[in-house]
């Protein structure tokens, strides 16, 4: 079932963690789905700015917490990711998803390098 569990996410997000020089990560094809994506973002290490979730089963709602990753939609993470590349293709990400991405891409484009 590869990422789908739930156990499986537990355990890849407590290792993301200690990973504090990881660059790129490619989650391409593990089947995440939309629950499996949060937990994942939140544990992702500020060095990280290349990201792979393509073909994950992700929908609005897995969008929407990418979204928030990024800073987008009153993100409770304590900082956002600052990707250079993320693909989402082929998965269900519909309209609001899409909305919610492109209002956190347009957040982080504002805000000022640190």
């Amino acid at each position: 079932q590869l990422l789908g569990s739930s156990e499986a996410v537990e355990l890849l997000a407590s290792t993301l963690g200690a990973l504090t020089a990881l660059e790129s990560l490619d989650l391409a094809d593990t089947r995440l789905g939309d629950k499996g994506v949060a937990p994942l973002l939140a544990a992702l290490p500020a060095s990280l700015s290349s990201l792979d979730l393509a073909h994950n089963r992700l929908t609005d709602e897995g969008a929407k917490a990418v979204a928030a990753a990024l800073g987008g939609g009153g993100s409770k993470l304590s900082s956002s990711l600052r990707l250079s590349e993320l693909s989402l293709a082929w998965n269900g990400v519909g309209p609001r998803g899409a909305r919610a991405l492109g209002a956190a891409l347009g957040a982080s484009e504002s805000e000022p390098d640190s």
